[in-house]
């Protein structure tokens, strides 16, 4: 049997909605969306997309070397980003 290992930044969302940052199982990690959200799970940069990507990509890093991998081993990587100008 595949054994599972999950992966939290302990901020309170995870706890409310029963959130992992990520899920290892077998030798594949799924990583979820990486949010800019500080140690307190705050969000933060919000009119900073540059700002945001930076924070985004350090809690990644957290998850990556949790496992003991680097982002060379990373397959794919998805933005979503909000579309909508100001009215």
């Amino acid at each position: 049997m595949t054994s599972v290992n999950i992966f939290h930044h302990d901020v309170p969302a995870e706890r409310d909605f029963g959130y992992a940052q990520a899920i290892k199982s077998g030798e594949l990690i799924h990583v979820s969306g990486q949010l800019s959200l500080d140690e307190a799970g705050e969000f933060r940069y919000a009119d900073d997309f540059t700002a945001q990507a930076r924070q985004a990509y350090a809690k990644m890093d957290k998850v990556l070397n949790h496992y003991g991998v680097t982002r060379n081993q990373v397959i794919e990587i998805s933005f979503i980003v909000d579309t909508k100008l100001p009215a």
